[in-house]
């Protein structure tokens, strides 16, 4: 008999993207948090979310023209 384990990664991640489905940019934290809470089910899912999860890094860096000199001390 087949069971969890046997299923293949690739229908996993179709089933995991239908479980959270990206829509609109209001809905983006919710997918995130959804995402989340679905690595805590076992270390296969978690691997598998964590690359949906975190697939993109937005990083915001200032200008150098609003940073005062006290912003660059430490």
């Amino acid at each position: 008999m087949y069971g969890f384990d046997d299923l293949p990664d690739e229908l996993l991640v179709e089933v995991l993207n239908a479980m959270t489905p990206e829509n609109s940019k209001e809905q983006e934290g919710t997918r995130k948090q959804e995402l989340c809470t679905l690595r805590l089910v076992s270390k296969r899912i978690t691997a598998l979310v964590t690359l949906q999860a975190f697939d993109s890094l937005r990083l915001s860096v200032p200008v150098a023209s609003d940073l005062k000199p006290s912003d660059c001390v430490r």
